[in-house]
């Protein structure tokens, strides 16, 4: 079984703990692209990134948990979906 974004926030209760805190949600998936560019970076002189995070606040916060390789990882996995696919 398949579920989008959108039911997966409103089942954990996410979506009606926006509604009382008057906070919007989104979804980087449905959200535009923009073009970065820079020539003097070899490897990537242009890249696209959602627009959404560069006029927004963008909170992660990571779950508490040891992980064995490496001393900390704090929320790098939480920004995967930062960069469009």
């Amino acid at each position: 079984m398949e579920y989008d974004t959108w039911h997966v926030v409103a089942e954990l209760g996410y979506t009606g703990l926006a509604r009382r805190k008057n906070v919007a949600l989104a979804d980087l998936n449905d959200e535009k692209c923009i073009v970065l560019k820079n020539e003097k970076c070899a490897r990537f002189p242009e890249t696209f990134l959602h627009s959404l995070p560069f006029d927004s606040f963008l909170l992660s916060v990571p779950v508490l948990k040891v992980h064995s390789l490496a001393g900390v990882t704090l929320t790098m996995k939480n920004i995967m979906g930062g960069s469009p696919a």
